[in-house]
């Protein structure tokens, strides 16, 4: 792998932040997650913890973008992650789900390849994903769905969606301890809050509990410390890195207002969409 600072280097070279998706939903686009557990309890347990529920308990269904630069980055590192709405039905957010790239101002012949998932034929792009695009620039689209425990009870409204504006706690896993150029990496939805403030205190202990302290880590910091520069993207409030080389980013994304960050005009050429719009 080679020492820490080569890690870190990765990250410095080529702004990675909040990526990412499940491999294992995208098993065509980048190779397998590493299936080995980083953490005692709580990095990656997110699928565990809502298993382990009680049946009654009720869930959230996050509306989640992601585009893999492909076009700037052969390498796939290059990623960006949103959360396009949060629902408490899941009827109502694969709904959402569907019309998610259309609410942004594409249509599917902005794009050479598009397929939407409506359960009546063999699926390819894995569980949970809703829609997978590909733009003729080579950029690819992967509209999913995340669920989560309703910890904050929330209310959907009579369509099923969480109404407000919500602020999302984001961590992003790179293992470059299998892929030196940082092209596997996830990003699962962590906490979900009312405010930017609250998601910020939330943030803060995403990595850490009663088994997992900062000395686990090779590496961690925190934004606005002692450090001049921050180069992992001005979301991301916590980086770390693990003894055995995965990097960790925790970021606090707001719900796009209206999507207006990534809406296209249509008179755009397929070739050229959105790389990136951040």
């Amino acid at each position: 792998m080679g020492t820490r600072r080569q890690r870190i280097k990765y990250m410095q070279t080529s702004e990675k932040t909040p990526s990412i998706f499940n491999p294992n939903s995208t098993s065509q686009l980048i190779p397998k997650q590493p299936s080995q557990h980083l953490l005692p309890t709580k990095v990656n347990t997110m699928e565990t913890d809502v298993a382990n529920q009680n049946d009654s308990l009720e869930l959230l269904y996050h509306v989640k973008r992601v585009i893999i630069d492909f076009a700037q980055d052969k390498s796939g590192a290059t990623q960006t992650t949103d959360i396009f709405g949060t629902f408490t039905d899941l009827a109502a957010a694969k709904a959402a789900a569907r019309s998610a790239l259309p609410s942004e101002g594409y249509l599917k012949d902005d794009f050479v390849e598009y397929e939407a998932n409506d359960g009546t034929k063999e699926w390819k792009h894995g569980d949970g994903v809703i829609v997978f695009a590909k733009a003729a620039a080579g950029q690819e689209f992967v509209v999913r769905l995340d669920t989560t425990p309703n910890a904050p009870h929330f209310k959907g409204n009579a369509s099923g969606e969480v109404e407000g504006h919500l602020h999302y706690v984001l961590q992003t896993t790179i293992y470059y301890n299998n892929d030196s150029i940082g092209g596997i990496q996830t990003t699962e939805v962590e906490g979900t809050y009312p405010t930017r403030k609250a998601a910020r205190e939330a943030a803060k202990n995403t990595l850490l509990n009663e088994d997992v302290t900062k000395e686990w880590f090779a590496e961690y910091e925190e934004k606005g410390s002692e450090r001049d520069e921050w180069p992992y993207g001005d979301d991301v409030l916590i980086h770390a890195v693990a003894e055995t080389g995965e990097n960790f980013n925790i970021s606090v994304k707001a719900q796009p207002h209206s999507h207006q960050h990534h809406e296209r005009k249509h008179h755009e050429k397929k070739s050229d969409l959105p790389q990136n719009e951040e």
